[in-house]
């Protein structure tokens, strides 16, 4: 059975929910492959900066009231992204490239 996009991300952010991890004081949560969903709720807006190509995510994203970025300045410096989560895309290939 295939899991849905909401308990991926639920698995994602169970950390955080938890209080096992803490979000940074200072900086941005830099949120690759962002997809919107229940977690929005839980966290600050002003905290994410949500990196999304897919028009239709992006879309949902914005909706919800997050900042979407359509790509990631690899110029930046780090210290302004303490903290970087993942959504691992589901096809193999595109994961390890």
């Amino acid at each position: 059975m295939l899991a849905s996009a909401e308990d991926v991300l639920g698995a994602l952010f169970l950390p955080f929910a938890s209080g096992d991890i803490t979000l940074p004081v200072s900086g941005r949560v830099l949120f690759l492959r962002a997809r919107a969903g229940r977690w929005i709720g839980d966290f600050s807006q002003t905290l994410f900066s949500c990196e999304q190509t897919f028009k239709p995510f992006a879309d949902e994203l914005t909706r919800a009231g997050m900042p979407v970025i359509e790509a990631v300045d690899a110029a930046a410096p780090s210290a302004q992204t303490p903290v970087v989560l993942v959504l691992a895309p589901r096809q193999r290939e595109e994961s390890r490239a």
